[in-house]
């Protein structure tokens, strides 16, 4: 019985032990992810500040979790190690649905068996984001501060053939060119001359040399666009497993150190 209850005491140690030195490390990334934030909120973009207010969020959740853990574990306060617990369980569930709800998302978004990407391709929630003019708007003007046709524009001497076989993102494929089934002229990087005709692909009449506009508003840079957001979101999944399990083990570790106290 005694050497039980001192392998108990070990295990309860070790428990405490760990909640202290994951907890403080977490709560030097809060900090960072904290410093970042508002760091990004002072931008005068829509699209820095979009992504400064999650940021901000996350790092103030982990900070209040991380605090709640360490001083809960290293003066032994089962009230904050119960408030700890639930808040890291409510987060992990929340991570878990989240998790899930992207892998559905993203689980579309296969090659057609024309070999081409449509909007159709991919899941109805993703393709109402982009349907919607006020989603889309916001999504162009962030589209167009990336200035990623702007760094193909500044690379005039590259021909035709070099740009088709380049090794362009999907946004630049879909946004700063039109369709070769068009049949412009090339010029240069973003320039074509354009010819009028009735096109059987409608984006051929949405494409404009005007660098603000481009193909901005075709249907081949929103499905550029789904392309690298749904890659974007699967690395994300991939990223959410080693998460999860991190957050198990500190909330089973947290979970032995509240009993054992």
């Amino acid at each position: 019985m005694e050497r039980l209850a001192n392998l108990r005491g070990i295990i309860s140690s070790g428990c405490n032990i760990f909640l202290v030195v994951f907890n403080f490390l977490t709560m030097a990334v809060a900090g960072f992810i904290l410093w970042a934030g508002f760091a990004l909120a002072s931008g005068n973009t829509y699209c820095v500040q979009s992504i400064s207010t999650p940021m901000i969020s996350i790092g103030f959740i982990l900070l209040v979790v991380s605090i709640l853990g360490l001083i809960g574990s290293c003066c032994r306060i089962n009230t904050l190690l119960a408030v700890y617990l639930v808040i890291l369980f409510l987060v992990t569930v929340s991570l878990v649905v989240f998790t899930v709800f992207a892998i559905v998302v993203a689980s579309k978004g296969s090659t057609s068996k024309d070999g081409k990407l449509s909007l159709d391709n991919y899941s109805n929630w993703l393709q109402k984001k982009v349907q919607s003019n006020k989603n889309w708007f916001k999504i162009k003007a962030c589209l167009q501060e990336s200035e990623l046709c702007l760094v193909l524009s500044k690379k005039s001497n590259m021909t035709e053939y070099q740009l088709f076989h380049s090794k362009l993102s999907s946004i630049q494929d879909g946004c700063c060119n039109p369709s070769k089934e068009c049949g412009f002229t090339y010029v240069r990087p973003t320039m074509w001359n354009t010819i009028d005709g009735n096109f059987s692909n409608p984006d051929c009449k949405k494409w404009s040399n005007n660098p603000k506009e481009l193909c901005y508003n075709c249907e081949s840079c929103k499905v550029g666009f789904l392309k690298d957001t749904r890659i974007s979101w699967l690395t994300i999944v991939k990223s959410n497993a080693f998460f999860i399990t991190f957050l198990f083990v500190l909330f089973v570790a947290g979970f032995i150190a509240f009993k054992r106290n």
